[in-house]
């Protein structure tokens, strides 16, 4: 799909010139902390694991997953989701191989 050139996209309807804003990239993802928000509190954790292997992620299930730390304050907002991805902080703690 290409753009809408200068003289078209910046008129409405009855021809007034309007504000055009800038809109996200399709596929392009919403803005969220690209690194583990504990690491500056806790230290960085083993080089080669993620927050997806410890034992303290988990996720929230409602009608979707939300992933979560028990280390950061949790809510109901996607302010402290907590992705898998991470890299590992200083209170890493590898899962229990416990099944239940």
């Amino acid at each position: 799909m290409t753009e809408p050139t200068t003289a078209t996209a910046d008129r409405d309807l009855f021809g007034q010139v309007v504000a055009v804003l800038a809109a996200r990239k399709p596929g392009s993802p919403k803005k969220r902390p690209k690194h583990n928000p504990l690491i500056p509190s806790f230290g960085e954790g083993p080089p080669d694991k993620k927050c997806g292997q410890c034992d303290f992620h988990y996720f929230r299930v409602f009608a979707k997953n939300y992933p979560k730390c028990e280390k950061r304050g949790t809510s109901g907002s996607a302010s402290t989701d907590h992705s898998s991805r991470y890299k590992a902080c200083g209170l890493f703690q590898p899962k229990s191989t416990s099944q239940p």
